[in-house]
């Protein structure tokens, strides 16, 4: 496992994020965790891949191009934005809109922005050049 992967239970659902690289695997619910597929296109990534928009250190981070729906059923869970030296990850609720602001001192590091559905999974949007 990689530092960084996201890792989760087909069980319960519980989500795990590996903050240093490890050879052993996890386990929860008598099972071996799975690592979270990632997204980048295919169908739905219009309401999905993160939209990005940079104004002075304020990135602005949007799941997908159309609004997606945010109803218990179906929505974005979380909006993280990785830069060269942290990860920022905003919660969100049924109701809300589907984004969420970071201050960054230096969106030069920018490298990675994701969204997780709790239907349709991680999906991310790669920043770096």
């Amino acid at each position: 496992m990689a530092q960084r992967d996201i890792l989760y239970c087909k069980e319960c659902r519980k989500q795990v994020e590996v903050l240093q690289d490890c050879p052993e695997e996890l386990y929860c619910c008598k099972e071996k965790m799975i690592q979270l597929p990632v997204h980048t296109s295919g169908q739905g990534e219009e309401k999905h891949v993160p939209v990005v928009k940079i104004s002075g250190n304020k990135v602005t981070v949007c799941a997908g191009a159309v609004c997606h729906p945010m109803d218990t059923e179906h929505s974005i869970v979380w909006i993280s934005l990785e830069t060269q030296h942290s990860v920022c990850r905003k919660f969100l609720q049924a109701g809300e809109k589907p984004e969420a602001e970071f201050m960054i001192p230096d969106p030069s590091a920018l490298v990675r922005a994701s969204a997780y559905c709790n239907l349709h999974g991680l999906w991310a949007k790669e920043l770096k050049s």
